[in-house]
């Protein structure tokens, strides 16, 4: 009884093959009997090699979508690096700006793409300072509306504060008034002016990082857990 061929000895009796040995020295080199059997084991050696590059190939193809979808996330997360202007806040909105890119499945691998601390700590910095600031404008936004609920009719000041109170500003005078109130107030506020001071030199910091890392492809040299082909335990 011949050697059992491993799929390794396979591999290499097929590039053997492929670089000229005769049958005779194969069988030779390979502990293989007879003719049938050798050729029994090339035809098995090609097969794997074929279902090698087709695997090679669909995993190539996978990869290349998932570093366009890195790229277009990078993309999306760099535009929503804005401070909200004070006439923009409004009750109920996202907390930071970035709130719906954070939630995408993909942006808890994007460290793993782009492991550079410094753009990281800035990130961090410029969502502890814009959360303030929104929540100081929306401060500013309960106290205008406070003292200006008794000019406004109880339907119009349900939209005080609302995402649709710019649509309603040009309803109600009395509304309008509030709302030019609330943005010099905001605008003048020493806090909110000191942290938007603070927010701006961050954000700039922010975009040239993240241009600089589009142009130079970055993120197509780390890998993370959801890169295809990547080994990890199911849990």
């Amino acid at each position: 009884m011949g050697k059992k061929l491993s799929y390794y000895d396979r591999k290499r009796l097929f590039e053997a093959k492929q670089s000229g040995l005769s049958d005779t020295k194969l069988k030779e080199k390979f502990g293989i009997v007879d003719n049938r059997t050798l050729s029994r084991h090339l035809k098995l050696a090609q097969q794997e090699e074929e279902s090698k590059v087709v695997r090679l190939e669909i995993l190539k193809d996978a990869l290349v979508d998932h570093l366009e979808e890195v790229s277009n996330l990078i993309g999306e997360w760099k535009s929503s690096l804005s401070t909200p202007v004070v006439a923009s806040i409004y009750f109920g909105m996202p907390s930071i700006p970035t709130q719906k890119i954070e939630a995408k499945p993909l942006f808890g691998s994007l460290k793993e793409h782009l492991p550079f601390p410094t753009l990281w700590r800035n990130y961090a910095n410029w969502k502890t300072k814009v959360g303030a600031y929104i929540e100081g404008c929306q401060k500013v936004m309960k106290r205008i509306g406070e003292t200006g609920k008794r000019s406004v009719s109880e339907d119009v000041f349900k939209v005080w504060g609302a995402e649709s109170t710019t649509k309603a500003i040009a309803l109600s005078k009395p509304l309008h008034r509030m709302m030019e109130k609330y943005r010099k107030v905001a605008e003048a506020d020493s806090d909110l002016k000191t942290l938007l001071g603070q927010l701006k030199p961050i954000e700039i910091k922010l975009h040239e990082s993240l241009q600089e890392i589009q142009l130079r492809h970055d993120h197509i040299v780390y890998t993370c857990k959801l890169c295809p082909g990547q080994a990890r335990l199911l849990r």
